[in-house]
């Protein structure tokens, strides 16, 4: 079986998880340039990349670099009540999800 190649995982996950490049660099601390460079395939991410990127959209290292394994990181690496959150934005309309998220944002300012 042929290996998947970073890129077409990055861009699956990017879709799957709704998730903007731009908010993808700042979860993940990844340039924003960088990321549409693998998005493209023009480069391979180090393997610290892949780690900070697969962190920030809650996907297995393995899985994102294009390995035939689980997409979900291990039992233990995402927290049950992170999965439930989720788990909830995934049922969101794309402009509830955009709410939310500035909602959050605003509420982790004022702390």
């Amino acid at each position: 079986m042929e290996k998947a190649s970073f890129a077409s995982r990055l861009n699956q996950i990017i879709s799957i998880r709704s998730i903007r490049p731009s908010e993808l660099s700042r979860l993940s601390g990844v340039s924003r340039v960088n990321i549409s460079n693998y998005q493209k395939g023009k480069y391979s991410a180090k393997p610290e990349t892949v780690s900070k990127l697969a962190r920030a959209l809650s996907v297995n290292e393995a899985w994102l670099s294009g390995f035939d394994v689980d997409m979900e990181r291990e039992a233990g690496q995402l927290g049950d009540r992170k999965k439930e959150f989720l788990g909830l934005i995934g049922e969101m309309s794309q402009d509830q999800q955009d709410e939310t998220i500035d909602f959050i944002k605003k509420y982790i300012i004022k702390k």
